[in-house]
């Protein structure tokens, strides 16, 4: 998918031109923040946060704000973006919710503005603040792992198990609480996953 392809697939009539702008911009900035980054089965990193995207707006959240909350929440974690770039550009409401999405905050430089390394919560602290936060940022965390689930497959068979016990630990409690559609969804993905591996384990055994 190509970015004209993703824009055609959005409903423009839903934001004036400073929101199409914006939500333009969140695009450029999640495909430069990604441009050097893999994910596990080699498929380039920035096809992740646009994918979470396209989930949020299937499961009716489509305002600016949600959108690029979506391309952007990977970027404090995993790119060196100064963070003010995404209060001056996107406003706090938009760098607060990417900042309870990230499980590592940046520590920057007061001199410099520089990123001089990352602090990471506890898997407990994320979750229960995720499950305070506003319905749209627990809806871009719900569709962060639906994607993720429905791209595991290059993962091993251990890693895939893992992911499945802390989806239904954290994140089915988040999506119940959230959109059950997204949760069912979930649900379904965990099916095929355990499928799939019990078959695998047969085939050894």
């Amino acid at each position: 998918m190509n970015r004209a392809e993703f824009f055609q697939g959005l409903d423009l009539e839903l934001w004036d031109m400073n929101g199409r702008r914006l939500i333009q911009a969140a695009y450029e900035l999640a495909k430069l923040g990604h441009a050097k980054q893999k994910r596990d089965d080699g498929d380039r990193y920035f096809n992740h946060p646009r994918d979470v995207a396209r989930l949020m707006v299937k499961f009716s959240y489509a305002s600016w704000k949600e959108l690029c909350a979506a391309l952007l929440h990977d970027g404090l974690e995993d790119t060196y973006i100064p963070d003010i770039v995404y209060i001056q550009t996107f406003g706090p409401d938009v760098y607060r919710w990417i900042e309870i999405l990230s499980k590592s905050v940046p520590r920057i430089d007061p001199l410099t503005g520089c990123v001089t390394g990352y602090v990471k919560k506890t898997l407990e602290d994320y979750f229960k603040e995720l499950m305070r936060s506003p319905k749209e940022v627990r809806a871009i965390k719900c569709c962060d792992r639906l994607h993720n689930l429905r791209t595991i497959g290059s993962r091993s068979a251990k890693k895939k198990r893992e992911q499945i016990e802390e989806t239904q630990k954290y994140i089915l409690p988040l999506a119940d609480a959230t959109n059950r559609a997204i949760g069912e969804a979930i649900r379904f993905e965990i099916t095929l996953i355990e499928a799939e591996l019990l078959a695998k384990a047969s085939q050894i055994v």
